[in-house]
């Protein structure tokens, strides 16, 4: 009996963790999509798909995820405050976190089709979704388990918040693995591939010649008819458009196919660069494609714009070329952009 005691008192700060993080990070969804400028699905894209519970009725749009989504952020926030709290409460904090199980486990089915579909070139076997089913799954168990502690104190609450914040350090981690690695290639009317390093001499980085090799395989098989090259001029006076787009040309693309952007000097400047040259050019589908740890930033910013894109990854030497280093550098990257997109 006292070894279930300790066990259930030392396992709560890590699920007060993840109920607070994705309990905020739920609430904060809500919020951005009710103010309006990002659609639900653009949102929630990162977590959750809760658009089968939208329905149309008299020719409005009725969200009744932002009800499901707005109850289960604050049953979760209020039991990771408060952990144990009454049966009522908990019944219902378990009925909430286990809808989001059940439809997260439901967007890996969908996943699943997708995959035997054979609709994606390259992917993981197993999707973020399930990941998320089976963390809610927990949390489920959890609150279900739980019980008032004797003594609340307010380290284990501080306890709860550093584990918060733990999760939140991991979850860019998770959409670089999952998302960033996912190739959606399929016909679209152009590619738009971003800069990185170009040396003095005109060569490209690895990193960059991975990029533009991939982006050339999508032209040769016939996805996309024109290739817009975007990069910026570095301090040493090289400029990354015009490497690429060289390169482009002595790998077979013709210069009718290229567009190129010297302005994009920031990923930023890229992505709104490329949405201009889009609508000058109608076009109505675009594949952004660049290093894996870039990709979920990538979709992040087109998606600020509502501007849907397809994402194919580069997959290189991931332990050389800086890209560790690249990959830890796009956690608060991520974040910063979440919230400028959103806010």
């Amino acid at each position: 009996m006292a070894q279930h005691h300790a066990d259930t008192t030392h396992s709560y700060p890590v699920t007060r963790g993840l109920c607070l993080f994705f309990g905020l990070f739920a609430l904060l969804n809500v919020v951005v999509c009710l103010k309006g400028g990002v659609t639900a699905q653009n949102m929630n894209m990162w977590w959750l798909d809760l658009s089968g519970l939208c329905v149309v009725y008299n020719g409005s749009s009725l969200h009744f995820g932002f009800i499901v989504e707005a109850c289960a952020a604050a049953s979760m926030i209020a039991w990771a405050v408060k952990p144990g709290c009454c049966l009522a409460r908990r019944a219902i904090t378990c009925v909430l976190t286990g809808a989001v199980a059940l439809f997260a486990l439901l967007n890996a089915v969908t996943y699943w089709q997708t995959l035997l579909a054979g609709t994606l070139y390259r992917a993981l076997p197993v999707p973020l979704s399930f990941v998320i089913a089976l963390i809610f799954a927990g949390i489920t168990v959890r609150v279900a388990r739980s019980r008032p502690p004797a003594h609340a104190s307010r380290s284990s609450l501080v306890a709860a918040v550093a584990a918060a914040l733990v999760v939140a350090l991991a979850f860019p981690l998770l959409q670089i693995g999952f998302f960033g690695t996912t190739d959606y290639r399929r016909p679209a009317d152009c590619a738009v591939v971003f800069g990185a390093r170009v040396y003095q001499d005109g060569t490209l980085s690895t990193a960059l010649r991975e990029r533009m090799d991939t982006a050339v395989e999508l032209y040769e098989q016939g996805l996309i008819h024109k290739l817009v090259v975007s990069g910026g001029i570095e301090e040493g006076g090289a400029d990354e458009a015009q490497a690429m787009y060289n390169y482009a040309l002595d790998n077979g693309v013709p210069a009718s196919a290229l567009l190129i952007d010297r302005y994009g000097d920031s990923t930023e400047k890229s992505v709104n660069n490329t949405i201009k040259l889009a609508g000058q050019y109608d076009f109505e589908s675009i594949i952004a494609t660049s290093s894996f740890y870039h990709l979920p930033r990538i979709k992040m910013l087109y998606n600020a714009s509502n501007v849907d894109v397809l994402t194919v990854p580069t997959v290189g030497n991931i332990a050389g070329n800086g890209t560790l280093a690249s990959i830890w550098r796009e956690i608060p990257a991520w974040w910063f952009y979440w919230f400028k997109g959103s806010f």
